[in-house]
């Protein structure tokens, strides 16, 4: 008796015992080994920034901190990024960040001009700069006075600016407050968080994605 052919109403060729023997012998090692692949990659890229940041993780721990020349070739974006530094911090709900909030979130008084803005933004970007050299971020970010970075998403743990321009103030487990002292000018690392302090009541600290390497934390208001 003649098998009868298969038509559209029936199973279809790419449903088939065939099809699915197929992608079992040779599809899933062929995504596994682009999966390999990928990750090599990807290893290989990060591998020179990883290596940077071990490396001053380890002179942050061993030596201190580190000054930074005082000029700095800067890049115009990192100028730009200041500037809507708002953009920068998680605005819990129901707060609302106004215009003339950039200038607290930078340190300036309310009242400064446009061009003390441009100013400390260049000053921001050199530091950025600086910091870049020792060690990479996906971004940076002005801490002071009333902000904090959080570390614990909830509040709890967190570094922030030394009011008096010491350096920062670190409460990252549950011995509480303690003083960074950072000189005016230099950067330091902090439980693998790279820390510079501008020396007046605010700090500029690294952060990253979630990655290999987790620094990602959140920069809020404190109240």
């Amino acid at each position: 008796m003649a098998r009868k052919t298969m038509t559209g109403e029936g199973r279809s060729f790419w449903r088939s015992r065939e099809v699915r023997r197929l992608y079992w012998i040779v599809g899933i090692p062929a995504v596994a080994l682009l999966g390999w692949y990928a990750y090599t990659v990807a290893y290989e890229l990060n591998r020179p920034a990883m290596a940077r940041l071990e490396t001053f993780v380890t002179k942050g721990q061993s030596a201190g901190p580190t000054a930074l020349p005082a000029e700095e070739e800067y890049r115009a974006e990192d100028v730009d990024r200041c500037r809507n530094m708002i953009a920068e911090y998680t605005t819990p709900k129901g707060w609302y960040y106004a215009d003339a909030d950039i200038y607290q979130l930078v340190g300036l008084p309310r009242e400064s001009t446009r061009e003390q803005l441009n100013a400390r933004c260049i000053y921001y970007a050199k530091a950025v700069a600086g910091m870049e050299r020792l060690a990479h971020h996906i971004r940076h970010a002005y801490v002071c006075r009333d902000s904090m970075l959080d570390v614990s998403g909830n509040g709890s743990y967190y570094i922030k600016a030394d009011p008096q321009g010491r350096g920062a103030i670190r409460n990252l487990d549950a011995s509480g407050e303690k003083l960074v002292g950072v000189p005016k000018g230099s950067t330091t690392v902090i439980n693998s968080w790279q820390v510079y302090n501008v020396g007046d009541g605010c700090i500029i600290v690294g952060l990253s994605k979630n990655s290999m390497f987790r620094m990602s934390g959140t920069i809020v208001r404190d109240n």
